[in-house]
């Protein structure tokens, strides 16, 4: 495979990736990924490198953070708070809806 061909990953194709997968699905090297979870930005499954696995969620996390860390100059702590308040938005948003259909 070409060095810059596109690579297009699709979570139904893997409901669950490796170390080495979601790096390359996200163009990262695994330092990155590593400072993400050492900033508490995603958490995988697993209890070492080598058995880590993540999900459509960290794979999402992960896409979030490369595009506020790079296109945006966002560092890792703030893109975890960017995120963490966006988790929470979508939780309030959830639960107005809820609240608006019992009206």
């Amino acid at each position: 495979m070409a060095k810059n061909s596109l690579v297009v990953v699709s979570i139904e194709e893997y409901p669950v990736l490796t170390l080495e997968e979601i790096c390359h699905a996200c163009h990262v090297p695994s330092a990155f990924i590593q400072d993400m979870i050492d900033h508490g930005i995603i958490e995988p499954r697993g209890s070492s490198i080598e058995t880590w696995r993540f999900d459509a969620e960290h794979l999402r996390r992960v896409r979030t953070t490369v595009h506020l860390h790079h296109d945006l100059e966002v560092n890792l702590a703030g893109a975890g708070l960017v995120l963490d308040l966006l988790d929470e938005l979508t939780r309030m948003r959830a639960r107005l809806e809820v609240f608006e259909k019992k009206r």
